[in-house]
């Protein structure tokens, strides 16, 4: 039996209907491509810190026990998402000497690639914002603010820098800008010149399969296309189930890191309280909002701790969320503070720290 013919189309059907399909494809396409463009040339758009070290020059091993790395004095080019120049002391600050001038207050700060100024510019990141504040407001002399911040550095390591180089710099008052990295491991810098974790967390290994490893179209697509990226950040690593629960076991009451933060705390406290010298202790969060429970309770935890060891503290999440987070990060990729982010700060860091200036100086 004889199967029923097929009916074709006649062909200048076939032709239109390929003609259209093919319009309809390049059309998809054209959009995707402007969509790529509008990203990278219309919206400052910064990938995550694993990524963006860009410059393998930027660091240093140091030689002060206790430091696996410094920045690199006199280096300047492009890092982290900004132009970066560290001066001759290897801090990201104005030149000057150590040898504090005469009628001039100083303020050290610590901390890691948030104080450091992470994706802006020296001018726009909050210890610069802030020493042109004090300045402004003082009714004598001015003050200068020295950035002592490294990217990656936690606690511990900012209590040696504050050991080990503060004093020079004779300073009035220390801020320590504290994040929700303090409790982890420090960081190695490799031979290459990239920072890393000899073991990572799991965590921040599945973070980065997704972010730049794994292979195949949508490994390829996500480390060379901006929308691919973004379209893979919907819900940033930061805000999984799996990095919340790592948190939370990070800063149980029993876990090594945060006893070692607290510490760390303790002897700055102990230093800054020998020698005269104030100590205000900041806490930048993760702008999120809603906030998640475990990182709320990260955040009263810091608080907890400063009020029973008598440590001036700035909780800085309302300055933080006073905007939209999306206007006050750098990209949904990356949720270190933007220039209005870093301002928002500086305001908000500014009343506790002239409190602090005038106190040491009664």
């Amino acid at each position: 039996m004889n199967s029923p013919r097929r009916e074709s189309l006649p062909r200048g059907q076939r032709l239109t209907l390929a003609v259209n399909l093919a319009l309809s494809a390049g059309a998809v396409i054209a959009a995707l491509g402007l969509a790529e463009l509008a990203l990278r040339f219309l919206v400052p758009f910064h990938l995550p810190l694993v990524v963006t070290q860009e410059s393998r020059d930027l660091f240093v091993k140091s030689t002060t026990a206790g430091l696996r790395y410094e920045l690199r004095p006199g280096f300047a080019g492009r890092a982290f998402g900004a132009e970066v120049r560290i001066n001759s002391h290897g801090m990201r600050s104005p030149e000057r000497p150590a040898a504090k001038p005469a009628g001039v207050r100083r303020v050290f700060v610590l901390g890691d690639s948030v104080a450091f100024g992470h994706g802006v510019t020296q001018d726009a990141a909050f210890p610069a914002l802030l020493e042109t504040m004090l300045s402004e407001a003082a009714t004598s002399g001015r003050v200068e603010v020295i950035n002592a911040a490294v990217p990656g550095y936690n606690s511990v390591q900012q209590a040696i820098v504050l050991r080990e180089k503060g004093p020079a710099w004779q300073p009035d008052a220390v801020l320590v800008a504290a994040v929700v990295n303090d409790a982890e491991p420090a960081y190695d810098l490799g031979e290459d010149g990239l920072l890393r974790w000899e073991n990572p967390p799991e965590v921040y290994r599945e973070f980065i399969e997704h972010t730049i490893g794994g292979k195949g179209w949508r490994a390829f697509a996500r480390r060379h296309f901006r929308l691919a990226a973004l379209a893979g950040a919907a819900r940033p690593h930061f805000l999984t189930r799996n990095y919340l629960d790592y948190l939370d076991q990070l800063y149980a009451d029993d876990s090594a890191g945060w006893q070692d933060a607290q510490r760390a705390f303790r002897a700055m406290r102990d230093q800054c309280h020998a020698q005269g010298i104030a100590l205000v202790l900041a806490f930048c969060p993760v702008p999120a909002a809603p906030e998640p429970d475990v990182l709320r309770r990260i955040r009263l935890k810091f608080a907890g701790f400063a009020q029973r060891e008598g440590i001036l503290f700035v909780d800085l999440f309302g300055a933080e969320h006073s905007r939209p987070v999306a206007e006050v990060v750098l990209s949904p990729l990356d949720r270190h503070p933007n220039a209005l982010g870093h301002r928002l700060i500086a305001e908000a860091l500014a009343p506790a720290l002239r409190k602090a200036l005038s106190e040491a100086s009664e």
